[in-house]
């Protein structure tokens, strides 16, 4: 339910994109520059609100053996640029998935990066089993000094967006 999925925070709208009118234009101006076709699963959660801070923002997986979990701030939005000032946060801003690959000195093969998450790690929409069209993975991929580790996480958005929990509890 799209409804209860997003965080409420009057006054909090670094990341809140929902003022952005999604339009087909906008999706296809996006996918063109990113070159991905957008999961459907994410375009329609973005439809509904155009990004920003989901209630639930954990996710387990396992390293080493072990159980962990991964959070993130938002999930960036599409914004237009040239109608909105605050777009710095949305998945083609300043701040969007470009700038997180190039500024974390993550592989630039992977995806896109639809996750505002940490300086040292990123979450992805990775498509390098289905190519540029399919349906893409969930990769967290984390740097450790000049090494990057990753870490399946989902088959899907969807798959991933259903498993995310409120806490580590």
């Amino acid at each position: 339910d799209t409804t209860e999925f997003w965080r409420n925070i009057a006054g909090y709208a670094l990341y809140d994109c929902q003022p952005h009118i999604l339009t087909d234009a906008l999706i296809e101006e996006a996918e063109q520059t990113l070159g991905y076709k957008l999961p459907q699963a994410y375009l329609s959660l973005i439809r509904y609100h155009n990004g920003g801070i989901p209630e639930k923002n954990y996710y387990s997986y396992v390293e080493d053996g072990q159980l962990c979990w991964e959070s993130f701030n938002a999930i960036l939005g599409i914004a237009d640029k040239e109608k909105w000032l605050n777009t710095e946060h949305s998945l083609l801003g300043s701040c969007g998935s470009q700038h997180i690959i190039e500024a974390g000195g993550f592989p630039s093969d992977i995806g896109v990066v639809a996750f505002d998450s940490r300086d040292n790690r990123a979450i992805f929409l990775d498509y390098r089993r289905c190519g540029p069209e399919g349906e893409p993975c969930i990769t967290l991929v984390k740097r450790v000094g000049s090494e990057y580790r990753e870490y399946p996480l989902a088959d899907s958005f969807e798959e991933f967006i259903r498993g995310l929990q409120d806490s580590t509890v």
